[in-house]
């Protein structure tokens, strides 16, 4: 919801990459999340993330670890 509130009170949003926000591990919280299988290749820059697994469809299955 904070999400939602903030796009609808600035109204346009440069959507590019420019790396100013991150999400970070939660203790006890397991938090998993579907985005491109072609991200796979960027894992080794992001040693907090691991494939689950390949969904076959153009996705994959990751998770952030603690």
């Amino acid at each position: 919801q904070a999400v939602i509130n903030y796009l609808t009170e600035q109204g346009t949003v440069d959507p590019s990459a420019d790396g100013n926000w991150r999400i970070l591990p939660v203790p006890g919280v397991s938090m998993r999340f579907v985005s491109s299988s072609a991200g796979a290749q960027y894992l080794n820059l992001h040693r907090n993330i691991e494939q689950i697994r390949d969904n076959g469809d153009g996705t994959a299955l990751y998770r952030l670890l603690d």
